[in-house]
């Protein structure tokens, strides 16, 4: 059992971290692609999308066109890739998912490791959980979802990509019988702060955006959801227009800080049977930073998305506040 698990997190580390170099590849390619293009159809999602196919310019509507590139003809059916979506609701599948992965690394962890799991290791555990429990939370009941509101297949399957690989950028289950590296008990306090800041400023700035698209009835609990869009206000919406992508990129740093408080010198390759091997010699030094990789793509994906939905706000919004920023406040 326990050698299966070690041959497992073997084959999941090696192929962890160019994994995320091409979806951050992938997300780069998407920014730099024409705004009728397939690959930026790929990204946008909710309202973003509403704008894709139609635009409105001085009072006209108008196709915009699609690029050639997503578009397939199996015999006289023309199948258009930048069209096939999924409903924004399935969000909360990247959390469920990402539950059942880190119970999962979790159990691993036990199995391997013959006494208790190192506090390092429960901790991590205690905080992803935190994260993705935290999120399908408020997919399932604060996120307000319109109806007809969508993200594509592709957006869709990097999502539950991401959530699958998510535990095991932390953790090498093989790493768990070596000795416990040397910690810094301070350092590892203040990463747990500012996760829990992060944590408490994304839910915070959620509920903001869902209650703009909803309304009390009667003073009553019940909710009726509106339509319509608004400029967001107060909190971190004063000086950015996705604070809670800047809270969800200090809930990384936090989570990557933590990591390589703590980290030792185990290597899962250091298996004779993938030692022989001259890629897994290759991928050895990719292992070392692999928070960081993690960290490189989830910024670059969401300063994508920040600037997206940015512009949005501003295309729709003549009143929309000069002064705020995509991300960065001040600064991007």
């Amino acid at each position: 059992m326990i050698t299966t698990i070690e041959t497992f997190d073997n084959v999941i580390q090696t192929f962890l971290v160019p994994c995320y170099l091409l979806l951050t590849l992938g997300a780069i390619c998407t920014a730099v692609s024409s705004p009728s293009s397939f690959l930026r159809s790929v990204v946008l999602h909710g309202k973003m999308r509403t704008n894709t196919n139609t635009r409105h310019d001085h009072g006209h509507h108008r196709r915009s066109a699609t690029n050639s590139i997503g578009r397939v003809c199996f015999g006289t059916m023309l199948l258009d890739w930048s069209d096939v979506t999924v409903d924004k609701a399935y969000f909360s599948h990247f959390y469920v998912v990402g539950v059942m992965n880190v119970l999962c690394c979790g159990g691993g962890l036990a199995c391997v490791r013959s006494s208790a799991i190192r506090m390092r290791d429960f901790v991590l555990l205690v905080m992803l959980l935190v994260h993705v429990g935290r999120r399908w939370y408020e997919c399932s009941f604060v996120h307000v979802w319109r109806d007809g509101s969508k993200m594509h297949v592709a957006g869709y399957v990097v999502g539950i990509v991401h959530y699958l690989l998510l535990p095991y950028a932390f953790f090498d289950l093989g790493s768990c019988r070596r000795n416990d590296a040397n910690t810094n008990s301070i350092g590892q306090v203040v990463c747990v702060v500012l996760f829990l800041f992060g944590q408490y400023q994304q839910y915070r700035h959620h509920n903001i955006l869902g209650r703009i698209r909803s309304r009390a009835i009667g003073g009553s609990c019940q909710e009726k959801v509106s339509h319509q869009h608004a400029i967001p206000r107060t909190g971190w919406f004063e000086y950015v227009s996705c604070p809670h992508y800047l809270a969800e990129i200090l809930i990384y740093f936090a989570l990557v800080l933590y990591a390589k408080q703590s980290l030792g010198s185990y290597s899962p390759f250091n298996n004779q049977l993938f030692s022989e091997m001259k890629w897994f010699d290759f991928a050895h030094s990719f292992t070392q930073v692999k928070e960081e990789i993690l960290f490189l793509w989830v910024v670059v994906n969401l300063s994508i998305s920040s600037s997206n939905s940015h512009y949005w706000y501003k295309s729709k919004y003549d009143d929309y506040p000069s002064q705020r920023r995509a991300l960065i406040p001040f600064v991007f």
